[in-house]
């Protein structure tokens, strides 16, 4: 079709003007790098709290040598209990974990993971018990790169969510979404990659009535893509428990339209998802749209966020009847020539209507929320993301309170001094909250898990 010829037309002069720019900025890129290396290598990681001022004594590595991480059997392993400290994972050049979770005397971690430098990237499970010592690990990947996002725990295993770049594992355009079933120690039951003839992903997925449902973005009608309105799409699939596709909807314009975070409200059969679109503004502002559907696949109702020149949601969690939405936004600056990045929450009663939208933070990018506690007085969630400091990226977390006796809210921010890092999801799971990310050391990217009881 002549509008799929346009848009691939398109973004191969985007991908080429996108190379020739590299090409350009790598080196100083490099040299920046080597620099910020140098001067921060004595520098040990600490965690802050903006509020205080207080330095924290959460810290408590378990790391592993290059060859491994130290196991139970190791006298000289580091050992914590896991309310206590954190987890690093530094077995390769770069690791990242996107999702946490606890599970039966342990964690479960899910990420992506780059052995070396001329490798492809791996996406990785790991469990660790509750002293912090590795069990067993999982890498899943081929002749292209692999990401992992989201993990869901069953009675018989673990479902795993992510992206796939491989032609070996029948990806069929750029990117497909990709869904595991690993067995409760960590075998390959199944996988199944989920797509049309481009760019095709997903970042969260949900058990629902009669299976699962996941979320991301499509670029293109074909495969298993059955609608596209423009650009990219928000793009909301759902599956049987064996992964089956039992119905895909999309939503969008003729722009660009990108969704990241899906909640469920049992009760009801309905699956909320959440994302950003420049496709029914002038094409410069970006609005947040919570959108959702029925069990079968209906629309039921969208709602706009709107703040600002920008909305960006990264994350939603259903509690109850109620809907949290967390991301950035970005506003004016005291000038008024200029934006900051602030972070936002805000809460949606289950049809959709805003009850607020709260901002806070500056130059920060809010990229995860769960709920610790929503009742008619009181809303007390937890967040993550990464801060900048000083022209650096800086993992970043806290905590956010709004009652009905103030109109702003109580914010306690903290951050974890690196040499560049982010947290990508905050989640309450058992007795603790869990923090998933990576942070730079000694120009390694490390994963971590940063871990708070509640």
């Amino acid at each position: 079709m002549k509008i799929d010829e346009e848009k691939v037309s398109k973004r191969r002069k985007r991908e080429k003007k996108s190379g020739m720019i590299l090409k350009i900025i790598l080196p100083i890129v490099l040299l920046v790098a080597m620099v910020t290396i140098a001067f921060s290598f004595f520098n040990p990681q600490k965690d802050s709290e903006s509020s205080s001022g207080i330095v924290g004594n959460l810290v408590a590595f378990v790391t592993g040598s290059k060859s491994g991480l130290k196991n139970s059997n190791d006298s000289s392993a580091s050992s914590i209990n896991i309310n206590e400290g954190d987890i690093v994972y530094d077995q390769a050049l770069e690791t990242r974990f996107y999702k946490t979770i606890s599970v039966s005397d342990g964690m479960i971690s899910v990420g992506t993971v780059l052995r070396e430098q001329n490798t492809k990237y791996q996406l990785i499970v790991t469990r660790f018990d509750e002293n912090g010592n590795l069990t067993w690990k999982y890498e899943f990947g081929n002749d292209g790169d692999e990401w992992g996002y989201d993990i869901i725990e069953e009675e018989d295993g673990y479902v795993v969510l992510g992206i796939a770049a491989s032609p070996s594992l029948n990806v069929r355009g750029r990117y497909d979404a990709l869904v595991l079933k690993l067995t409760k120690d960590g075998k390959l039951v199944w996988y199944k990659t989920y797509g049309g003839p481009d760019w095709d992903r997903a970042y969260k997925i949900v058990k629902v009535k009669g299976g699962y449902a996941f979320v991301g973005d499509n670029y293109m009608k074909g495969g298993d893509v059955s609608e596209n309105y423009g650009e990219h799409d928000f793009w909301i699939v759902k599956i049987d428990n064996n992964g089956n596709i039992l119905w895909d909807k999309s939503f969008g314009g003729i722009r660009w339209d990108r969704a990241y975070s899906i909640g469920y409200i049992e009760e009801s059969d309905t699956i909320i998802i959440v994302g950003s679109s420049n496709s029914f503004t002038d094409g410069t502002r970006y609005e947040g749209y919570v959108v959702a559907y029925s069990g079968n696949g209906e629309l039921l109702w969208k709602t706009q966020l709107v703040n600002g020149q920008a909305v960006w949601p990264f994350d939603l969690k259903v509690d109850g009847k109620d809907i949290f939405v967390g991301g950035y936004t970005t506003e004016r600056s005291g000038n008024g020539n200029s934006y900051v990045e602030k972070a936002f929450v805000a809460k949606l009663n289950d049809m959709g209507g805003v009850q607020y939208l709260k901002t806070f933070g500056a130059n920060v990018r809010l990229q995860s929320i769960s709920v610790l506690n929503s009742d008619d007085e009181e809303d007390r969630l937890i967040f993550a993301g990464y801060k900048d400091v000083n022209g650096t990226k800086q993992p970043w977390y806290g905590d956010f309170v709004l009652n009905d006796r103030t109109s702003n809210p109580v914010v306690v921010e903290r951050s974890i001094n690196s040499e560049y890092g982010m947290l990508f999801d905050a989640t309450l799971s058992g007795n603790a909250a869990l923090y998933s990310g990576m942070s730079m050391k000694n120009g390694i990217y490390e994963g971590i898990v940063k871990i708070m009881p509640e």
